[in-house]
This record gives C-alpha cells, structure tokens and sequence, in this order.
C-alpha cells in the first residue's frame, strides 16, 4: 500500500491454523412421499445407532454408474452455500462453540464442541466419538438422529444449567490493518479460508512496488474422524496497494505443492533482483521456486556490523509519494525466516530509498536511474 505520509506504520496478518475446526454445515432433507410411502409403511432393520429399510427403486441395469432422479429414489439432497456462505455458513452465522462441565457427576470435566444452528446448539462429534467421555449416551440415545433432536440442553440434561461457555464466532484468516490508534479487520478472499496458514510471508513478488502475500498451507495430523485439511497448495496473493489482495491460481504464479506445507521464505537466492520462495514440508521434499518475471526491483543490502533486522525501508518516489514501508523481520512464519537482503519493487520512478534503524537513526539515500542495488551502512552518529 503506497502511503504518503511518514512512518512506519504495519499492517498484521493472522493466519488461521488447525486449532479450532471449522463446521460447514448443509442440510440433508430425506422425503419418502415420492414413493407413496411413509416412515410407517418400511421394514427398518434396528442396527447399533441407526436403522435401514430397503427401497424398491429401477434401472437400466448397464454397466458403470447411473444417475437416479429423487422422484424415483425418494431421496433429495439441498446443499445450497452460496459465495460467502460457503465459509461462514456455519462460523460466523450460526456460531461455534466449547462448553466444559462435569456433566455426569463423576468429578471430572468434559467438553463439548457445538455449534449454532437455527438457534440451536447442536454437537459437532457423533455419539460414538462423545462416548468416550460421556459412556452412558449409547444408552440414553439408541439412535443418532435422537441424540441431535435432544441438541446440547438435552445431552446435558441438569447439567446443562451449569455450563460455561466459549464461543468462537470468527476464524477467518484475516488482514489487520494499522490505521494509528486502531486495527482495522480486513476480510481475505475466500480461497484463503479453505486451509490452514502456517507461514505468511510479505514481499513484492511482481516488483509493482505493492506488497504482496504468500501462504503456506495445510495440515493433516487431524482426529480420525475428522478429514485432513488439504485443499491448500501454496497461495500467492498480489497486494493492489489498498489493502486488498487478489489471489493467484497454481497456473498462474506456478506454486503447487499438495502437501503439508510449513515453514516458508522469501529471498533473492540468485541475485537477479527477483523475489523466489523456498516452502517446506513435513515428511517430504522442501521445495525452491525461481521467480521468473519480467519485473525487477532494486536489491537493499546491509553493510557494517548490523545485519539489518529491524531496520524499516520506504521508497520515495520522484513525484513526492512514497511506496509501503517494508520491516527486516527475524522470522517469516512457521519456523522460518525471509533474507535480509530486501528486493523492494517500484509503482514509479525512484528518487530515493528511507532508511530507520530501530535505534531511531535515519538515513536517506539517492537512487539513480537504472540503479538495481544499494548497500546501506548504519550511521554511527545520530
């Protein structure tokens, strides 16, 4: 974001991880009437949690799978989240929550994890996974779908009353940005939400002299009933310069990696004034990707006893504004650290780069024309 004031204001990006799941929920609508028949008129079959009855359906009999309309079935499937909803149909609509309580009177407490839906809490675990730590619910509901009509009031039951509640109504992945006496939230695409972030890495990767994102995600050391998180591969997000992003395809800035991505970093590992990434994995190959653009940015490097973190730089353009402030930062994400050695994009024509040391020194050097390194050594007099 190009700002034409002073300082060295930053912005914050927190990235979701697999601490809290993330419920979406649809709704599942069985109809019998299509048949002519009721509940009442099958044969159920009672099996441990739940029933079965058989219908009577045709086909064409050929080979391979054929698609049955409801009204031959009996059965309709609505699942409609539309845009937004698809992620917060569940979180930030309806809510989600963790209430602790000794619910079974045995001196110990247990947790329950719920969610909100239609005014409603309702468990996210099944009744076998709840079992384990409240054992008389096989007793008490033969039969899922009784479980979910009781809702948490009733697998409660008095204890209910007693609960203390948590809730969790946001757990998007989100911008922050430093407006001066406050963090303003900024939401992120939808794309970013789908997996979990483990290292955020800033730089200008198409040197447009706008700061851009990229997420390493995914996460798959999850509880065996629940599906690993693995809709991410690596996710580029170029920076407008107004505080919004919009993200790359894999086809688009060639970064795929399916795996369980960690730590990442940025660097001009061939000092060709490009911004490249290197993405870690767990229990696989780390990989290192080339930036190969045609877009060069000028390379700041740190000379003397200093190896530059901390140190703040801001480009000023020759018409009077100035680029975003970029911070040398010790760590970079998830174990992880970007290079030091900052390559710093331009939306115009440069006349100089603002050096700030945290000791509050500061230092403006000229850039010439075609200029495509400078090396900055720290003042020794304020």
């Amino acid at each position: 974001m190009r700002r034409g004031d002073q300082g060295c204001g930053l912005s914050i990006c927190l990235a979701k991880r697999a601490l809290a799941a993330l419920c979406l929920t649809g709704f599942v609508c069985l109809a019998l009437y299509p048949l002519g028949l009721s509940a009442a008129d099958l044969a159920w079959d009672n099996g441990p949690g739940h029933r079965s009855a058989p219908l009577a359906v045709s086909g064409t009999r050929d080979a391979g799978f054929e698609l049955l309309p409801p009204a031959l079935t009996g059965l309709s499937f609505t699942n409609r989240l539309f845009g937004e909803m698809f992620l917060t149909n569940a979180v930030a609509h309806n809510g989600a929550g963790v209430a602790a309580s000794d619910v079974d009177g045995d001196v110990t407490v247990e947790q329950l994890e719920a969610v909100r839906v239609g005014g409603r809490w309702l468990p996210v675990r099944d009744r076998h996974v709840l079992e384990k730590g409240l054992p008389d619910l096989g007793s008490r509901f033969p039969v899922h779908a009784e479980m979910v009509r009781a809702g948490i009031p009733g697998i409660d039951g008095p204890a209910f009353a007693r609960l203390k509640k948590m809730e969790v109504n946001h757990l998007d992945t989100t911008l922050f940005i430093n407006r001066g006496d406050r963090f303003e939230p900024v939401p992120l695409p939808m794309v970013v939400q789908l997996s979990p972030a483990f290292s955020v890495c800033v730089g200008d990767v198409d040197a447009d002299g706008n700061d851009d994102l990229f997420f390493s995600q995914n996460f798959f050391a999850v509880r065996p009933e629940d599906p690993r998180n693995d809709a991410g591969t690596g996710l580029w997000m170029l920076g407008r310069g107004d505080g919004t992003f919009r993200a790359l395809k894999p086809s688009e800035s060639g970064v795929r990696v399916d795996g369980e991505q960690r730590g990442a970093a940025l660097a001009d590992f061939d000092h060709d004034g490009r911004v490249d990434l290197v993405v870690t994995q767990n229990a696989s190959v780390t990989r290192l990707f080339r930036n190969q653009l045609d877009a060069k940015g000028l390379r700041v490097r740190f000379d003397g006893a200093g190896s530059g973190v901390g140190v703040c730089l801001r480009l000023s353009y020759k018409d009077g504004t100035k680029g975003p402030a970029r911070v040398v930062q010790v760590g970079s994400g998830y174990r992880s650290a970007n290079a030091t050695t900052q390559v710093l994009g331009a939306a115009g024509e440069v006349a100089a780069i603002e050096v700030a040391w945290p000791s509050g020194k500061k230092k403006s050097v000229p850039i010439e024309p075609g200029q495509s390194e400078v090396v900055v050594t720290e003042l020794q007099n304020p």
